[in-house]
């Protein structure tokens, strides 16, 4: 099975151009990996589900996708992701907003969702807001976004199911850019639609198109990659070609201006493979060597620079490439004894280095071939390998890395002599694990009594919490800590002011007090403020802190005790976001979108960048402390979630009205 996504990996053997199961695949601020054993890990921008964790909570180190080991390809498009399995299914989730999971909703999903019944499904591509695949009989289907036609259904109307593409069976290929399409078909012919505003249809106008339009008359076009507004594509004689929009130089033909038609990138006949971010691209030759030209603001390019190029720049010396995706602006890349390198934009974890800086140049993610399992708390990550031995980092102030100290690390440390440590999460300031004995340990901050030894001390060392030897679930948030027991029941302590605890008051527990008389507990998460938790009859339930409906009950109503959730869809009507100018003496981090996803603002530290369809503008920076908010008025509806870097959280809903929630209240 093949996936080409928007940002297309394909090699060239002995002459001839093979797509290949990509490893690796970038949305807008999420990264995407595909192992060889076919596991799923996933990092980054998580704030509508993408990373299909089950939660909204953004990672700067890779987290496996469930336990499944039956992927077979991915892409990742926009805010969402796409995948098969070895058994010819389509799974998704992330954003829904325009129908492109294909489920037949718009609601998100934050878990892999599996879209209709068939088993044939063969490759994948994801756009922003659309998503095309091919099935094994070469048939095309499309769905989501629809407005430019880029479902190629001859309409523009949008679905959230799959729709045949015509009547053909002899597609092979396809890639999915901002809005429009591009596919090949098995005569090698190069057919393209939806929107054209750049030239980045090929053929020769800048008319959109609802139904297929074939690019010109060669018949030797091998591979394709689609993204925000410019097409680059292959032949199987080697060579590459370009076309649409070059306001950055992302054609690599050393200038930037746009082209209708394809251009040909220099006269090399050994690109070997192709990958489209937003405004910069990133190939391999048949020797290893590892290309780049474009948009270089954030260091995507990977030169050491932030000067853009139009021309292909070789990225060090390397000669051991081997695959490479392109994000909205950060570039991942696999070298041929399996290593994972990233450079560029960092804003949200997207590298999956551990840290949250920009870097200008490849940067190995991560050094060790035994790492287990990896849990990230506000400012510090707490991990275990296959040999039972449990290593902390980052951020110590409250003694969260059990290290014996306060001190901050930067490299990963290991925490006592131990190696039996079987599970590990990682709260605010706290953190809590279990050995294989079944045995609960804690440490760090306890101001609410969340590490359960009846004190409000903190700790910097591991301490054992009662003398049970039957706990085998765990989970931390900001200031409570939840746990199973093998025998099913329910256990909480800690802070308590919005009823995250689910005992009914508001008062917080210092050691484990459980919850209802209940047996049947089987799956626990928990949020900054909220506890969600599954029953062993598939029963979801929710309590605590519910200010923007995160227990999903129907209401806004904080809760105390176990509600049973139920799904809720209430669609924004169109109105004005309007936005305020907060003073904070912390850092903040805000992102927010319309709910047709065509803007973005982001700010931290008090720079505003406003990011839309096809430009991207930065404010002047503000000095720390203060955030600088836009009033922005749109005919689209909007969602915004602003973060306070301390974990403080404000919700900006829709038609203008604001919800204020997170640890303070305002």
């Amino acid at each position: 099975m093949t996936v080409l996504a928007a940002c297309v990996v394909v090699m060239v053997m002995n002459g001839t151009a093979v797509a290949i199961t990509p490893k690796i695949t970038a949305g807008i601020n999420h990264t995407v990996v595909l192992k060889n054993d076919g596991t799923l890990w996933s990092w980054g921008d998580n704030y509508i589900g993408q990373l299909g964790d089950g939660t909204t909570v953004d990672t700067n180190v890779p987290a496996r996708i469930g336990s499944g080991t039956t992927w077979s390809a991915v892409a990742a498009g926009g805010d969402r992701t796409v995948a098969l399995k070895s058994d010819g299914t389509i799974w998704a989730w992330g954003d829904n907003s325009s129908g492109q999971l294909g489920d037949g909703t718009t609601v998100d999903k934050s878990v892999p969702t599996r879209i209709d019944s068939d088993t044939k499904w063969s490759a994948v591509a994801a756009a922003w807001f659309h998503t095309v695949a091919l099935k094994s009989d070469g048939t095309l289907w499309a769905w989501g976004r629809n407005g430019y036609g880029q479902l190629g259904n001859g309409t523009t109307t949008d679905s959230n199911v799959p729709t045949r593409i015509g009547t053909g069976s002899t597609w092979s290929a396809v890639a999915a850019g901002y809005e429009y399409t591009v596919a090949l078909k098995s005569d090698g012919t190069l057919w393209a639609w939806g929107l054209n505003s750049s030239g980045q249809l090929g053929d020769g106008t800048t008319v959109s198109k609802n139904v297929p339009t074939q690019i010109g008359n060669s018949t030797i076009w091998s591979a394709v990659a689609a993204c925000a507004g410019y097409t680059v594509a292959l032949k199987s004689d080697g060579t590459l070609w370009s076309w649409g929009d070059n306001g950055r130089g992302q054609l690599g033909d050393g200038t930037t201006v746009s082209k209708k038609v394809p251009t040909q990138i220099g006269s090399d006949t050994t690109w070997s493979a192709v990958a489209a971010g937003a405004d910069h691209t990133v190939a391999l030759k048949s020797d290893g060597t590892l290309w780049a030209w474009g948009d270089n603001e954030f260091g995507q390019l990977g030169d050491g620079t932030t000067v853009n190029k139009n021309v292909p720049t070789q990225i060090g010396s390397g000669t051991t490439w081997s695959a490479v995706a392109a994000g909205h602006f950060h570039t991942v890349a696999l070298k041929s004894d399996g290593t994972l390198f990233t450079w560029g934009a960092n804003d949200y974890g997207e590298l999956g280095d551990g840290t949250a800086g920009v870097k200008f140049v490849p940067t190995r993610v991560g050094s060790g071939t035994t790492w287990s399992a990896v849990a990230a708390g506000e400012d510090n990550t707490a991990a275990l390998k296959s040999d039972g031995t449990l290593w902390t980092w980052g951020y110590n102030f409250y003694g969260q890395l059990g290290d014996g100290t306060t001190v901050n690390k930067k490299v990963p440390a290991q925490i006592g002599g131990g190696t039996t440590w079987s599970a590990v999460a990682a709260g605010f300031s706290h953190s809590v694990a279990l050995k294989s004995d079944g045995t609960l340990w804690t440490w760090g901050g306890n101001s609410y009594g969340q590490l359960g030894d009846g004190t409000t001390v903190s700790k910097n060392v591991p301490i054992r919490i009662g003398g049970g030897t039957t706990w085998s679930t765990v989970a931390a948030g900001f200031s409570n800590t939840v746990a199973l027991k093998s025998d099913g029941t329910l256990w909480t302590w800690g802070g308590n002011s919005y009823g995250q605890l689910g005992d009914g008051t508001t008062v917080s527990k210092n050691i484990p007090t459980q919850i209802g008389s209940g047996t049947t507990w089987s799956a626990v998460a928990v949020g900054g403020f909220h506890t969600v938790a599954l029953t062993s009859d598939g029963t979801l339930w929710s309590w605590g802190g519910n200010s923007i409906g995160q227990l999903g009950d129907g209401t806004y109503v904080d809760k105390n005790v176990p509600t049973q959730s139920r799904r809720r869809s209430a669609a924004a009507r169109p109105g004005a976001l309007l936005l305020r100018v907060i003073i904070t003496p912390l850092p903040w981090r805000m992102t927010g979108r319309s709910g047709h996803g065509d803007t973005t603002v982001k700010a931290s530290w008090g720079t505003v960048r406003l990011s839309t369809r096809m430009s991207r503008y930065r404010s002047a920076a503000a000095r720390p402390g203060v955030l600088l908010l836009l009033a922005a008025f749109t005919p689209l509806p909007w969602r915004v979630t602003i973060h306070s870097g301390h974990g403080d959280t404000i919700v900006v809903a829709n038609w203008g009205t604001a919800r204020l929630g997170g640890k303070r209240r305002f």
